[in-house]
């Protein structure tokens, strides 16, 4: 999809929609929805004879966030269709309801065809989100609600997107615009390549697939990569991380991936992600229904890699350090057994009692390996499963931690599958 920043009046427009907001009251009783004039819903309720506002009055729309309603201009207009959208209440916009605004214009684009589509980024601050946060999120929003994972599917059933052009009319700081438009693009495009990986099958995805990946990574982005395989974890004294990989018929590997600035780095930051590409549960058998979504406990991996995709493109300032410890939990008649005791990187003894609690296993070496490399952040992201509180593949549980200990504990939704 092409993102143009365009200007002119949105009733001028040679498209196929038009977007507008409008605003639902603070309480149903103070009246119908509301249409602003800032991003041209007044200009075009006006060009239309008041049809838009009539739909509002009607009780036909009730502006609540990601609805959406097509409206026909019946040649009154340029455009096609007028596309209104639902803003929620005003005091409760955020930069959420504009992500599901821009996955609300993909749903109706592929409703009727559209092509091409236009609406107006109001140069005023709307609760306090300047115009370039809400570009950048409006795109996440674009890019994201177009996503399907078809990949295993024939080409006559796979659902391709009709819009190719989303052009944004910008009054000011165009060129803030468009680096923040390009930004959305790049975070839209790092939480695809996450849903994609955490979407593979496990007999696809394995740790040495993940590996690939990070070469992947790591040559497109200019970034240094290391790869440990078995024998060199062994060496680094990683005796979890072999542990839960003895049933496995796929080695375990271990990732390092090191993103450098171009002038002295103001910090340093680790990230960790758990890349367990499916699991059992060891010995510890889990039930069929709990397994059937394992093949996504490489989330947290996935997320890291997208954060480096990320950071090659952006060029911060810090210092980042990626450590992905890949592999399998699985059994066989090598699998590491309940009551086992192993020595971890650490030089801590550990029982294994739980041996669904591969997690914390293969994330306390990887922690530890990260610790050496003596970063001022460290973050650790691991895979959340409905056990955990939350459904499969929505969520990831992050933690935040200084050299003074653990800041934070908090869930991202950069893992979502759907």
């Amino acid at each position: 999809m092409q993102l143009v920043c365009g200007r002119g009046s949105l009733t001028s427009q040679q498209t196929d929609l038009i977007a507008v907001s409008s605003f639902a009251p603070a309480k149903p009783e103070e009246g119908p929805p509301i249409l602003k004039r800032g991003d041209g819903g007044v200009e075009v309720d006006k060009a239309l004879g008041g049809m838009l506002t009539d739909t509002l009055r009607r009780g036909a729309f009730r502006a609540e966030p990601g609805a959406f309603r097509l409206i026909p201009t019946c040649g009154k207009l340029p455009a096609r269709y007028v596309l209104l959208l639902g803003a929620g209440r005003e005091k409760g916009f955020t930069l959420e309801t504009l992500r599901q605004q821009g996955a609300a214009i993909q749903k109706a684009a592929q409703q009727v065809k559209a092509a091409t589509a236009a609406g107006v980024l109001q140069p005023e601050r709307v609760q306090r989100l300047s115009p370039r946060d809400r570009a950048r999120a409006l795109v996440e929003g674009l890019s994201l609600g177009s996503y399907r994972f078809d990949r295993y599917k024939a080409k006559e059933d796979r659902a391709e997107p009709s819009l190719a052009v989303m052009t944004l009319l910008v009054w000011r700081e165009r060129a803030a615009v468009e680096g923040a438009m390009r930004e959305g693009q790049w975070l839209a495009d790092a939480a695809i390549y996450v849903r994609d990986l955490v979407n593979l099958p496990g007999n696809v995805c394995t740790p040495q697939y993940l590996a690939e990946q990070a070469r992947q990574v790591a040559r497109h982005g200019k970034l240094q990569c290391t790869i440990l395989d078995q024998k060199q974890i062994l060496a680094q004294r990683m005796h979890l991380l072999i542990a839960v990989s003895q049933g496995a018929p796929n080695p375990p590997v271990f990732c390092h991936l090191r993103y450098t600035p171009p002038k002295k780095p103001t910090t340093h930051i680790a990230l960790v992600g758990k890349g367990v590409t499916f699991d059992t549960g060891g010995l510890d058998l889990k039930t069929a229904k709990h397994m059937e979504h394992m093949k996504n406990d490489m989330a947290g991996a996935a997320t890291v890699l997208a954060a480096m995709r990320v950071a090659a493109l952006a060029k911060p300032s810090c210092l980042i350090d990626a450590f992905l410890p890949c592999t399998e939990n699985v059994i066989d008649g090598k699998a590491h057994r309940p009551g086992d005791i192993v020595t971890a990187r650490s030089g801590t003894t550990v029982e294994l009692l739980n041996l669904d609690a591969e997690g914390r296993l293969i994330l306390a070496d990887a922690l530890d390996y990260a610790l050496a490399q003596k970063p001022d952040y460290l973050i650790d992201v691991a895979g959340e499963s409905a056990a955990c509180g939350g459904p499969p593949n929505r969520r990831a549980d992050v933690a935040v931690a200084t050299r003074t200990g653990i800041q934070k504990r908090v869930h991202v939704g950069a893992c979502a599958a759907a």
